[in-house]
């Protein structure tokens, strides 16, 4: 019963990752502007821009992350049974996965991108 309720629990916590890293490269790479300006280009190098801007900061964060808990980590021993507390292979499944949905999430945005109309783009600013 334990075991089913921390993956519950972790299946959560995982999601609302995901869906905050969405909320957070949405928004920051929605500048419709600079986009509606860049319209002219191919669509590969909208895509390449918000792909690019979108997963700087994800990169970033991830690390910070990887590095505050890995330091954090100790003071969970004594709540850990039978595994360390720094587990490599947890954070070696973890990153890769918020990096994928970082990139995914790049990647709708920067579609979403390519289909905005430029003289709206401009016309918001």
């Amino acid at each position: 019963m334990n075991s089913v309720v921390l993956v519950t629990f972790s299946g959560f916590a995982l999601l609302l990752a995901s869906l905050g890293i969405y909320g957070v490269l949405s928004y920051s790479v929605s500048r419709t502007s600079e986009i509606g300006l860049r319209m002219g280009a191919s669509e590969s190098s909208i895509l390449r821009l918000t792909v690019g801007q979108g997963l700087l900061p994800a990169v970033v964060g991830i690390t910070i992350g990887l590095a505050i808990a890995a330091w954090l980590s100790r003071y969970l021993k004594p709540l850990l049974f039978g595994v360390q507390p720094l587990d490599l292979s947890t954070y070696a499944a973890v990153s890769p996965l918020l990096l994928v949905t970082a990139a995914l999430a790049c990647f709708v945005l920067g579609r979403r991108a390519m289909r905005t109309d430029p003289a709206i783009a401009l016309r918001l600013e």
